[in-house]
């Protein structure tokens, strides 16, 4: 779904009813490591942030792929 999103990023963000949360991830490779950065929280704020090291293309994929399908499912939407 999301291949092509290596040294991209993908915001989504979440402002039903009383909602106004955001989380962005990007892909990169760093050496032999593909890298997911997530940044999330409420809008406006900080935040948190999490790396994470895959050595495989297809497993950070995955990973992005299955946290995006359950973000949209949760009333998120993409905006960019």
């Amino acid at each position: 779904y999301y291949c092509h999103m290596m040294n991209q990023t993908q915001t989504l963000v979440n402002v039903n009813g009383t909602h106004r949360k955001f989380w962005k991830v990007t892909i990169s490779k760093r050496r032999s490591h593909n890298v997911v950065n997530v940044h999330w929280g409420r809008i406006g704020t900080k935040g948190g942030r999490q790396t994470k090291k895959f050595a495989h293309h297809c497993d950070a994929m995955d990973f992005v792929d299955a946290k995006i399908s359950q973000k949209l499912r949760n009333g998120y939407e993409a905006i960019n």
